[in-house]
C-alpha cells in the first residue's frame, strides 16, 4: 500500500501528524476528496479493458483535477529539434503561472511548472517493458527518469519532481533525492479504495500504530491527498514547500531509527547471539577458550550481518518480487509469523530448528542462486559457508530464532507501548554499516557465557561481556 525510500516511514505514518498541513487538511475535505475519487474509479471499472488513453482521460486527469490540479497542459515537448522527450502533462501552480507559460516554446514552459506527469494505462507494469500490447514499449520508470533529468536542465534546477501513474499506483520522484531510480514515494492508491480486484496481499504490513485495516486506509489515502495535492508543491510562509519539510524531518525520524536499532543489537542481539551460539556448540565453562570465544565472535557477527543485509534487502525490494513463489521463504513472511505468534502469547519450542532452517534456506539461495523463487547469486563471500564454520555445525532452536528476529524486527519504546515494526527501507547503506562497526569494534571477554547479563548500562561500563579492541595493531 506503501513502498518507496523518498520519505521516511516513521515520518510518513506517525510524524506527519504533528504537521500543519496533516491539520490543515481537515476532515470534510478528505471526505469530499474521497467521495469524488470514488466515483470517478467506479465509473472507470466499468470500462473493459482500458487503453492508456482512456486511462488517462477518464480517470488520471479528472484525479488530478480532484486533488487541487486545475491548471495543466499535455504533451509538452522537452526537446528543441525532436519529440522524444514529452511528459504527458506539465502540471502548474495556477492559471497565472499557465498563462506566462503559454506564449513560450514548448520545451521553455516547463520553468513556470512545478511537476511533470507520465501517466500509463491502468495497472501497468512500472519498471518493466511490456512490448506484447501496442502502446507498451520501454520501461516507464526508466521513461519518468530521462524526463526529470532533462526537465532539471532546461529549468537550471526549478522543477525536479515528477509523477509517475498507471492510475493504481502513484509514484512520486524526486531529481535531487540521493538515489533517484530508488528513492521515490508510491502509494498503491487501489488498494486504499479497494475496488474489485485490488485487495491487500498477505504481505502488506499494517503499522502497530493503526488499530485496523480500514484506519490504516484512511491514513494513506488522506497522505495521498496531502503528498500528491498541488498544496504540496507549492512554499509556505518561509519558502518551503511540504515536500521540503518531509524530506528535512524524515532524516530525524531515520536517525532515530538507526540509533535505536544500534542500541538493541549492541544492548541485546549480539550477547543474546553469542551465548546462543556457544550453547548450540557445546562451547561452556573450560571450553572457551580464546580460540571458541574467537570463533563464536566471528560465527555472531556473520549471522548477524547475514540477517540485516536480508532484512535491508527485502525492504528495499532488492531480492526477488515479494508477490513471486520467493515470498513463502522470505524473511518477512517469518517475521510476520514470529509477531503473529508472540500477540497470542504462542509458546516457540526449544528444541524444533524449523526456523534454522528456513534462514538457512534463504541464505543458500542468496549465495549459490535458486532459479525455481527467481534467486540469482549474490557474489560477495558473506554468505560463504567457509565465512564461519561454526554455522555449519550449529543450529539455533525456533525460541532462540525468534527472539533474534523479532528483536532485529522491532524496537522496544519502553512506555508501555507495543514494540514499534522496523522498516530497513528507512536506514541508509552507511547507517547500517555503522551498527556492524559498532560491534565490530568489541572483543568477548572469557567467562561471560556464565554470568548474568545484568543491565545494559552495567554491561557497558563494566566490560562483562565485551570490551573495545585495542587501537594498537
Amino acid at each position: 500500500m506503501l513502498n518507496g525510500g523518498l520519505f521516511t516511514r516513521d515520518f510518513l505514518t506517525e510524524g506527519i501528524r504533528g504537521t500543519a498541513a496533516w491539520a490543515a487538511l481537515e476532515e470534510p475535505a478528505v471526505a469530499d476528496a474521497r467521495r469524488r475519487i470514488d466515483q470517478l474509479v467506479a465509473g472507470f471499472g466499468r470500462l473493459n479493458n482500458p487503453s492508456e488513453a482512456e486511462t488517462e482521460k477518464e480517470l488520471i486527469w479528472p484525479l488530478l483535477e480532484a486533488i487541487g490540479w486545475t491548471d495543466m497542459s499535455v504533451q509538452q515537448n522537452l526537446s528543441v529539434k525532436a519529440r522524444e522527450d514529452v511528459p504527458d502533462a506539465l502540471l502548474f501552480a495556477g492559471p497565472e503561472a499557465k498563462a506566462k507559460a503559454a506564449p513560450l516554446q514548448p520545451w521553455q514552459r516547463f520553468q513556470h511548472g512545478l511537476c511533470v506527469v507520465e501517466a500509463k494505462r491502468w495497472n501497468r507494469v512500472l519498471d518493466r517493458e511490456e512490448a506484447r500490447r501496442k502502446g507498451d514499449e520501454g520501461v516507464p520508470s526508466t521513461q519518468i527518469l530521462r524526463y526529470l533529468r532533462r526537465v532539471d536542465d532546461v529549468t537550471a534546477g526549478a522543477l525536479r519532481w515528477g509523477i509517475l501513474t498507471n492510475g493504481r499506483h502513484w509514484r512520486l520522484y524526486f531529481r535531487g533525492a540521493l538515489s533517484v531510480a530508488e528513492d521515490f514515494l508510491e502509494i498503491d492508491l487501489g488498494k486504499v479504495l479497494a475496488p474489485p480486484g485490488c485487495e491487500p496481499d498477505l504481505l502488506d504490513k499494517r503499522p502497530d500504530l493503526f488499530a485496523d485495516e480500514a484506519a490504516w486506509r484512511a491514513h494513506v489515502f488522506k497522505l495521498f491527498l496531502l503528498v500528491f495535492g498541488r498544496a504540496a508543491f507549492l512554499p509556505d510562509h518561509r519558502g518551503e514547500t511540504f515536500h521540503q519539510l518531509a524530506l528535512r524531518e524524515g532524516k530525524q525520524w531515520e536517525a532515530r531509527v538507526a540509533r535505536d536499532l544500534s542500541d538493541t543489537v549492541f544492548d541485546r542481539v549480539f550477547p543474546m547471539l553469542c551465548r546462543a551460539l556457544a550453547a548450540a556448540d557445546g562451547r561452556t565453562g573450560a571450553a572457551l577458550d580464546t580460540g571458541a570465544l574467537t570463533e563464536v565472535r566471528e560465527g555472531a557477527l556473520i549471522l548477524l550481518y547475514r540477517l540485516l543485509f536480508v532484512l535491508y534487502a527485502e525492504d528495499r525490494n532488492l531480492l526477488p518480487d515479494e508477490s513471486g513463489p520467493y515470498a513463502d521463504y522470505s524473511l518477512t513472511r517469518l517475521r510476520g509469523e514470529i509477531a503473529d505468534r508472540r500477540a497470542r502469547a504462542a509458546p516457540f519450542s526449544d528444541r524444533m530448528r524449523a526456523y534454522w532452517s528456513r534462514l538457512d534456506g534463504v541464505f543458500q539461495a542468496i549465495g549459490q542462486g535458486d532459479d525455481s523463487v527467481g534467486m540469482p547469486p549474490y557474489n560477495g563471500g558473506l554468505f560463504d559457508p567457509a565465512a564461519a564454520p561454526i554455522l555449519g555445525r550449529v543450529q539455533l532452536s525456533d525460541a532462540v530464532v525468534a527472539d533474534l528476529v523479532f528483536a532485529l524486527s522491532h524496537i522496544d519504546l519502553g512506555d508501555g507501548r507495543a514494540p514499534k515494526y522496523i522498516n530497513y527501507r528507512d536506514l541508509s547503506v552507511q547507517q547500517l554499516g555503522s551498527v556492524y562497526e559498532r560491534i565490530l569494534e568489541h572483543e568477548l571477554e572469557g567467562g561471560w557465557a556464565g554470568r548474568d547479563r545484568g543491565d545494559a548500562r552495567g554491561r557497558k561500563s563494566s566490560g562483562s561481556y565485551y570490551t573495545p579492541r585495542s587501537s594498537s595493531p
